[in-house]
């Protein structure tokens, strides 16, 4: 009678520990990571459609473990997807989201990125007003979190709107 409970036991001990451990969480992490390195050699490519399948794949997985900077970053490059077909609306809901998620997540830089995103869909919808305040936004930002390859970014994109 004992030998059951001596094979059951450290089998359910084993179990138990392996659900607390964060390993399954990482595995998935890294699957979305390795999902969006796919979606980005099709994304520089300019096979965008293919690039769109493996975006939504990685952001599959990191909503699957509330990974928020991961969710960021899926929305924020299926947005540019997006914003290269010409589907403005459908970019901006999805950066309306990532702005969400990265204010949730305390990511300024993230915030940064999703406004300068929506600044040069407003200038190919011919908005510049509306464009120089979104970059207004993003270099703050970025000017708080001392990125100054993003400030530059910006004055280079608010130059180009001058010119």
């Amino acid at each position: 009678m004992k030998s059951p409970c001596v094979i059951i036991l450290p089998l359910l001990l084993f179990f138990l520990f392996s659900c607390a451990s964060d390993k399954p969480v990482m595995i998935v992490k890294d699957g979305a990571r390795d999902y969006e390195e796919l979606a980005l050699e099709h994304y520089n490519r300019g096979d965008y459609e293919t690039a769109v399948l493996y975006f939504e794949k990685a952001l599959e997985e990191d909503q699957k473990v509330n990974n928020l900077p991961g969710i960021s970053s899926g929305l924020h490059n299926l947005a540019r997807c997006y914003s290269n077909y010409g589907y403005y609306d459908n970019a901006r809901k999805l950066l309306a989201e990532a702005l969400i998620v990265n204010e949730k997540a305390e990511n300024p830089g993230g915030m940064a990125d999703n406004y300068v995103l929506l600044a040069r869909i407003e200038v190919l919808e011919k908005d510049y007003d509306r464009a120089l305040e979104l970059l207004d936004s993003a270099y703050e930002l970025y000017e708080n979190d001392r990125d100054k390859k993003g400030m530059g970014t910006v004055l280079n994109n608010r130059g180009s709107i001058f010119i």
